[in-house]
C-alpha cells in the first residue's frame, strides 16, 4: 500500500519559457512584466529578453506581456515549448506619467525617494527658453 502511494502522480507542475522582442528590430526587451491570466504567476524578463515561470497549473495557458513604451500583448504558450512575443512601440500618454513634488524644505534622509532641485534662474542663465513651454 505505501508502495503504491510512492508511485501516485502528483499534480503537474508545468514550466512556461519564452522571449519578449520588439516588435520592429527583434532585439529582446529586458524589464517587460509577464504574467499568467488566471493566476497570481508571473515575472520579469531578464537582459536577453527571457523569462521563466514555474508551476504553471495547466500545460497551455495564455501569458499576457506589459512594458511601458509598447503596446500590451497576449500569447498563447503551452508548457515545454518556448514561446516568443513580439512588442509593438506605442506613444505614452502623458497622463500616465505621474511626478509629485513637495514644497518647502525637505531633508533628504527623512525620505525615502531622490531628492533633486532645479532652479529656473539658473536655467534661463545656461540657456535662454522664449517661454515656459520651451524651458
Amino acid at each position: 500500500m505505501a508502495l503504491a502511494m510512492a508511485f501516485a502522480p502528483v499534480s503537474a507542475q508545468n514550466t512556461i519559457t519564452g522571449t519578449v522582442v520588439d516588435g520592429a528590430t527583434q532585439r529582446p526587451l529586458a524589464g517587460a512584466q509577464v504574467i499568467v491570466e488566471g493566476t497570481e504567476l508571473g515575472g520579469l524578463t531578464d537582459n536577453r529578453g527571457r523569462f521563466l515561470v514555474l508551476n504553471v497549473p495547466t500545460a497551455s495557458v495564455t501569458v499576457r506581456v506589459v512594458m511601458i513604451g509598447y503596446q500590451e500583448a497576449t500569447a498563447t504558450a503551452t508548457a515545454g515549448e518556448a514561446v516568443t512575443i513580439q512588442l509593438q512601440e506605442t506613444a505614452i500618454s502623458l497622463d500616465e506619467i505621474v511626478v509629485t513634488g513637495v514644497v518647502g524644505e525637505q531633508a533628504a534622509r527623512a525620505v525615502g525617494n531622490v531628492i533633486g532641485q532645479v532652479n529656473a534662474a539658473d536655467l534661463e542663465e545656461l540657456a535662454p527658453a522664449q517661454d515656459v513651454q520651451r524651458m
